[in-house]
């Protein structure tokens, strides 16, 4: 087209020829230049399972931006803030992860949520009754069991000696 002026609304990296012709035709020399708009976010992916896991472990985030690229990600982890693709999960608990990347143009996505889940101790067993063994007669012997983090999977337990025990598992 003619003019002087070129607008650009896409999103996209774009080549501008240009060059101008005078009232006796005279073309002067064309003239390149490149143009890149980028009104779109990046996108970053967590590769956080949502299973639990019994020892430290690291989340890998993968950012990506097709046009301008990526200019940093950002997370917290419980509320405090990190920077990087790489988040180090050390600690027993069930864990609030966000992370949002920004591209080079300023456009930032979204935050994104994940739960990393991470529980290192035993689980804790303690006798209820009776209170003071040696047992006489037939009796139940109950326990408490507990797990704070990822909960109970099984109960067990085996007897030594001239008894017999019954036990209980729950799943």
């Amino acid at each position: 087209g003619q003019g002087t002026t070129i607008s650009i609304n896409t999103s996209a990296n774009h080549t501008v020829t240009f060059f101008s012709v005078d009232n006796v035709g005279n073309v002067g020399a064309t003239n390149t230049i490149y143009a890149a708009l980028d009104k779109v976010a990046p996108g970053t992916t967590s590769d956080e399972t949502g299973l639990w896991h019994s020892a430290n472990y690291v989340i890998t985030l993968t950012p990506s931006d097709a046009l301008s690229g990526v200019f940093y990600t950002n997370y917290s982890v419980d509320g405090t803030p990190g920077q990087g693709t790489t988040i180090a999960i050390n600690t027993s608990g069930n864990h609030t992860v966000t992370f949002f990347s920004v591209d080079n143009m300023g456009n930032a996505e979204p935050a994104n949520t994940v739960y990393a889940l991470l529980d290192k101790a035993q689980p804790a067993i303690s006798m209820v009754s009776p209170q003071s063994p040696p047992l006489t007669k037939a009796t139940a012997i109950v326990f408490n069991v507990t797990d704070v983090h990822s909960g109970l999977v099984e109960t067990d337990c085996a007897s030594r000696g001239p008894w017999s025990v019954e036990c209980n598992k729950r799943v």
